[in-house]
C-alpha cells in the first residue's frame, strides 16, 4: 500500500490556501492508496479549518486529526511514528510538506512498486526552490498552475538560508525518518536508496513567507533548535529586499511539474 502523510498548517500567517488545492491536485494523481493528512493551527481558527476541510473533501480526503495549538517539530515526529507503526513492513510511506511537490518521472505508486522490485526501500529528493517572475513573493492564485506561476528556479534554501536540501521523500519500514525528513534517524545501514535523486519543487517564496518565517525563527529560537539561524537569514534577506534578487535565481524557464493527467 503507498500511503501519503503530510501536516498542513492553516493559519493566514502561515499558508495562503490556495497552495493546499494545487498540493493536493498534484498528490491525487500520483496513485496513493491512503493519504493521513493534519491540519494544524496554532490559534484554534475553526473557520480556517473548515476551509481548508472543504478543500480537502474535493479530492476525497478527509482530515486524520485537526491540531489544535503550537506547532513543534518533535510533537509533528511522535504523529509520524504513529503512522509508520500502523504500516505493514511492505507499505510504502511518502512524506511532503505543502510547499514540497516531489517531481516523480512516472506517478509516485507505479515508481514505488518498481523499487519494490529491485529491493529498494527509500527514495530520496532534492530541493530546488522555485521563483516567480521577477523574484517577486507572489500571491498564490487557484487557477493557474503552481509551476507556470513559479517559473524560475533558485538554491535559495541553500545558498542564503545554509539549509540542508537532501529530503527523504518515501521509505519503508524498518526506516525512520528524522526532524524535518533530511535523513534517516534509524536502522540507517539497512537502506537502499534509489540512485537518482528526485527534484523537489519548494513553492515557499510566496507572498506570506516573511510573516511564516517571522514565526519560525521566533519558535524555533525559544525552543533552541538548530535550524532557526537558517530562518533568520532568510526572514533578513527578504526583509531587506522584499523579493528574490536577480542574482540569486536562473531567468531560465525551469522543468515543468509532470502532473500525469489534465489540471
Amino acid at each position: 500500500m503507498i500511503n501519503f502523510f503530510c501536516t498542513i498548517g492553516i493559519d493566514a500567517n502561515i499558508t495562503n490556501l490556495n497552495l493546499i488545492h494545487h498540493f493536493l491536485n498534484f498528490y491525487s494523481r500520483q496513485e496513493i492508496d491512503e493519504f493521513h493528512i493534519i491540519l494544524q493551527t496554532h490559534h484554534a481558527d475553526m473557520e480556517r479549518v473548515d476551509e481548508a476541510q472543504k478543500i480537502l473533501m474535493e479530492y476525497g480526503i478527509g482530515p486524520r486529526s485537526i491540531w489544535s495549538g503550537e506547532y513543534t517539530s518533535s510533537l509533528l515526529q511522535k504523529y509520524v511514528h504513529r503512522v509508520m507503526d500502523s504500516l505493514g513492513r511492505d507499505d510504502w510511506m511518502i512524506l511532503a510538506d505543502l510547499d514540497e511537490f516531489h517531481n516523480f518521472p512516472i506517478p509516485a505508486g507505479r515508481l514505488l512498486k518498481q523499487c519494490d522490485e529491485q529491493g529498494i526501500n527509500c527514495v530520496t529528493g532534492r530541493l530546488l526552490d522555485r521563483v516567480a517572475k521577477g523574484g517577486k513573493l507572489k500571491f498564490i492564485e487557484k487557477e493557474a498552475q503552481i509551476d507556470s506561476q513559479f517559473p524560475h528556479t533558485s538554491c535559495l534554501t541553500n545558498h542564503i538560508g545554509g539549509g540542508n536540501t537532501t529530503k527523504i521523500i518515501a521509505l519503508k519500514s524498518p526506516l525512520v525518518p528524522g526532524l524535518g525528513h533530511h535523513s534517516l534517524s534509524k536502522k540507517r545501514r539497512k537502506a537502499k536508496n534509489l540512485k537518482t535523486p528526485i527534484d523537489v519543487f519548494h513553492f515557499k517564496w510566496d507572498s506570506v513567507v516573511i510573516e511564516r518565517l517571522a514565526k519560525r525563527y521566533e519558535d524555533y529560537s525559544r525552543k533552541n533548535i538548530r535550524w532557526s539561524k537558517e530562518s533568520l537569514r532568510l526572514y533578513e534577506y527578504l526583509s531587506e529586499n522584499k523579493r528574490i534578487l536577480a542574482a540569486d535565481y536562473s531567468t531560465d524557464e525551469g522543468k515543468p511539474l509532470i502532473y500525469h493527467g489534465k489540471i
